[in-house]
């Protein structure tokens, strides 16, 4: 090999390093960055779905066939407080959600069908702390019109 196409080899690779590290940055950056607005699409099995439309946020706990128990809260970070909230279609006497200005507590079971809260706030941004059976599952919760899983949990959501 010549000194030049050395060099040139060297260079290809870490221009090609460079890209991955990029690309991979981005990847991470694009998925912190979750939208509410709009409906998550249906799907199968148990979760939860969160969106927002208009000024109001949806909270529903989803259960198919099997029993679950949903709990956790969601809390307003940031100037602002939540300034209202109630339950929709609780299936049983012991769930309950309790709120006050800056934070929303929940415990619902459902099974075959699905329970939930809504809300108004004025904070800027929301955390959501989201069980399943008492395990935080990723995977299982559905954020806005994309249906799109958050990376972890807690997260956080604009509300702007």
């Amino acid at each position: 090999m010549k000194g030049g196409d050395v060099m040139s080899s060297k260079l290809k690779w870490r221009m090609f390093f460079l890209a991955i590290v990029v690309l991979l940055a981005a990847t991470f950056v694009l998925a912190g960055s979750l939208d509410p607005f709009g409906k998550p699409p249906a799907f199968k099995g148990n979760g939860y779905k969160v969106w927002k439309t208009g000024g109001e946020w949806h909270l529903r706990m989803v259960s198919e066939e099997k029993k679950h128990v949903f709990s956790g809260n969601v809390r307003c970070n940031g100037n602002g407080r939540i300034t209202h909230a109630w339950s929709v279609k609780t299936e049983t006497k012991s769930d309950y959600g309790e709120w006050n200005d800056r934070e929303i507590r929940f415990n619902f079971t459902a099974k075959e069908g699905s329970d939930g809260l809504d809300f108004t706030a004025s904070c800027n941004k929301l955390e959501f702390d989201l069980m399943m059976d008492g395990i935080r599952k990723e995977n299982r919760v559905y954020v806005g019109g994309s249906g799109a899983n958050p990376a972890s949990i807690p997260f956080r959501l604009d509300n702007e």
